[in-house]
């Protein structure tokens, strides 16, 4: 008895053993997701709600975040100081007395994604490449050419004086390429671009992902963010789930609707700026029914701005009256648009031939940053008896038919200026020499208009621009070439744990700055 009594404690120790064994080896298990979790993301995905048509910065109609990370420029826009530059891929510049000619001194070093060495042959190339362009001509019709000067210097000659020529070399239009590989295919070069920025283009599958992985041999060091991944989810809604489901990381100008949802979760960040964009009502103003001023006189006075702001944005937009961005140099202060008068809107509709009303169509891109305040306008419009029909488009189609066509009647779109100065919210929108797809398109042409334009961006003196700039903002306003309504927000909400994101009016995003 006492044998199987021992041989039973003995086969129960056993099998404690046994067990508390097991229990430590699954206590071991289940630590180790925890160890994984730990350890710091290396990836970002970004969503885009729209994919490129293509990675050549000299052939693109629309700036999009990713040609910011593949190419550098010779400059970029001082963050502490709007207006002014700081270097980047050009130590240091020299403006002539004359303010005709730059010369950059290009740094030393500076590697291309191809291993090539930058050189002022590159430099010079990618600035007469630009120039040459037609899709870049707001950032380079004041220029005439480059050429190097010796193996580090390069030179700008200007058709004339320009003040903001420095911020023309901040924007992408003016990005630097690798000369070689652009030469060997051109056409190529837009789906495998060869440049100096702090990513270089991994994989690209159309209509649904762009990959950037961080280049190592970047001037600036390479990046914290292994990969950054370009997502194409059209549908806000859907990205935002995304976002909060933590399938993406980061979501540009989310729409206006989840505003405080997004500030109020805990798990996410916001970040939220002044936009570099004025929007507003444009008009045709030389083919069909708004080719008739007073129709476009009466759409004026029937805009109630505050209904729109508050219907459209929740409030969070400041109403603008003139086409100038209000913090721009030349903006003319205390400058005021037409009022919000619904009876002198019906009396010009009467008087423009149409005292039984019309019907107009009204194109739109498929976002709520546009269909809301259409919607509102369309109600305000019919007040007025002008029924409006809204067609809804992609973007790609409406910026053909609208932008480069102008095949539209009248549409809620923006002027959007890159550099802070006035010259780029009138020149390009409103000179004559600027429609056919150049800019203009409003499609005014307005030769009064067009040498106040011509005078203001040539003028050194900084009061003689205001002046020359609140009669131009006169005459558009006289003419009711478009209505500028309101001014709205740049906005990105990203996870929680991603630092480094600073948000800007232009949307320059520069992922080399993130980290988790």
């Amino acid at each position: 008895m006492k044998r199987k009594s021992l041989i039973t404690v003995l086969c129960f120790l056993m099998s404690i053993t046994i067990l508390m064994t097991g229990c430590a080896g699954q206590k071991t298990e289940t630590s180790a997701p925890a160890q994984v979790e730990a350890v710091k993301k290396d990836n970002v995905t970004v969503v885009e709600k729209s994919d490129l048509a293509t990675l050549d910065p000299m052939s693109a109609t629309d700036r999009r975040i990713p040609i910011y990370q593949l190419y550098d420029t010779l400059v970029r826009d001082d963050e502490n100081k709007a207006g002014e530059v700081i270097p980047w891929l050009a130590e240091s510049w020299e403006i002539s007395g004359d303010g005709k000619e730059v010369v950059f001194t290009i740094r030393d070093g500076v590697k291309f994604h191809n291993g090539d060495t930058l050189t002022a042959e590159d430099v010079a190339f990618s600035i007469n490449t630009s120039i040459a362009s037609p899709y870049t001509q707001q950032m380079t019709s004041s220029m005439e050419s480059a050429e190097v000067v010796d193996k580090n210097k390069v030179k700008v000659k200007l058709k004339y004086a320009y003040g903001p020529i420095l911020g023309c070399f901040t924007c992408p239009e003016t990005s630097i390429l690798n000369k070689k590989a652009y030469e060997a295919d051109k056409e190529g070069f837009s789906r495998n671009p060869v440049g100096t920025g702090a990513y270089r283009l991994k994989e690209w599958v159309k209509g649904d992902k762009i990959v950037l992985e961080a280049f190592p041999d970047y001037f600036k060091g390479k990046a914290a963010i292994n990969t950054v991944t370009y997502k194409v989810i059209g549908d806000a809604s859907t990205a935002l789930v995304a976002l909060e489901k933590g399938e993406v990381d980061v979501v540009v100008n989310p729409d206006q609707s989840a505003r405080a949802s997004i500030i109020a979760n805990k798990d996410l960040a916001f970040y939220e700026c002044d936009a570099n964009a004025i929007q507003l009502v444009s008009f045709n103003n030389s083919k069909g029914v708004f080719s008739n001023k007073k129709l476009r006189e009466a759409v004026s006075y029937a805009i109630d701005k505050e209904a729109i702001i508050m219907g459209a944005k929740e409030g969070v937009a400041t109403s603008v009256d003139a086409p100038i961005l209000p913090n721009y140099a030349g903006y003319p202060d205390n400058f005021k648009g037409n009022p919000y008068d619904v009876e002198k809107a019906k009396q010009l509709v009467a008087e423009a031939g149409y005292p039984n009303g019309l019907k107009v169509k009204m194109k739109t891109i498929d976002s709520e940053i546009y269909i809301k305040p259409t919607e509102i306008i369309q109600e305000q419009l019919r007040k007025i008896g002008i029924d409006v029909e809204i067609e809804i488009m992609a973007r790609g189609k409406w910026m053909e038919d609208v932008v480069t066509n102008a095949d539209y009647d009248i549409t809620f779109w923006a002027i959007v200026a890159p550099v802070s100065d006035a010259d780029f919210c009138m020149y390009s929108q409103f000179h004559s020499s600027k429609t056919g797809g150049n800019g203009n398109f409003a499609e005014c042409k307005i030769p009064e208009l067009d040498e106040l334009l011509e005078q203001g961006r040539q003028s050194q003196d900084p009061k003689e621009r205001v002046e020359i700039y609140r009669k131009a903002c006169n005459i558009i306003k006289e003419e009711s070439v478009l209505v500028p309504i309101l001014l709205g927000k740049r906005q990105y909400a990203t996870n929680k744990d991603l630092l480094g994101v600073k948000i800007n009016p232009a949307m320059k995003m520069y992922s080399h700055d993130w980290s988790w």
